[in-house]
């Protein structure tokens, strides 16, 4: 079995971190804080550990999809706030200055 921690770390690291590369330093605290007796050959093949993967999995699939979103929000976000001001960029020197947010 101790043969088999690196894998089992790196088959667990893959699935909560997905797209991230593999980072050694992590592993070596993940080996450092969990003693290997915490995973012995039957909790590794419990039967319920495919429907726990198989949850995590989702979760991160779920994750990554909400990120996109922000991420899509964001860049949005900016690209008004360069459009907003371009806009006071280009007023005509009789309108009076925009005032911060808030103000007012």
């Amino acid at each position: 079995m101790a043969r088999d921690w690196p894998r089992l770390e790196a088959q667990i690291w893959l699935v909560v971190n997905k797209e991230r590369p593999l980072e050694e330093k992590v592993l070596a605290d993940v080996r450092k804080k969990v003693p290997l007796q915490c995973f012995d050959r039957a909790s590794v093949e419990s039967p319920t550990l495919g429907g726990k993967i198989q949850r995590l999995r989702q979760a991160a699939q779920e994750q990554w999809g909400h990120l996109a979103l922000i991420k899509d929000d964001l860049r949005d976000t900016g690209q008004e706030r360069d459009s907003l001001r371009d806009i006071t960029l280009t007023l005509p020197s009789s309108c009076p200055p925009p005032q911060a947010a808030g103000a007012g």
